[in-house]
């Protein structure tokens, strides 16, 4: 897929699924992200272009990882 932006900008983007129809990686203009699920297909892992990676290990819950520095961030629903 080939993005054109309003600043006259293009982004070629390349996306990847497994068997399980599940993002694997997207590459934009040689930068990759990539994607792991665990066995029931929920997203555990993402790590970004330079390294920072996240993850996932239980809903509401991320750890983002980049470099010596951990962010971790926890989501709240209304519903509890």
């Amino acid at each position: 897929m080939t993005f054109h932006g309003t600043s006259g900008t293009v982004n070629d983007y390349t996306h990847t699924f497994n068997v399980e129809n599940e993002l694997v990686s997207v590459v934009n203009n040689g930068s990759t992200t990539t994607f792991t699920y665990d066995a029931v297909g929920i997203r555990v892992k993402t790590v970004r272009p330079g390294g920072r990676t996240s993850y996932y290990p239980f809903l509401g819950y991320e750890e983002e990882v980049n470099g010596s520095t951990i962010t971790r961030r926890i989501t709240y629903s209304i519903a509890g």
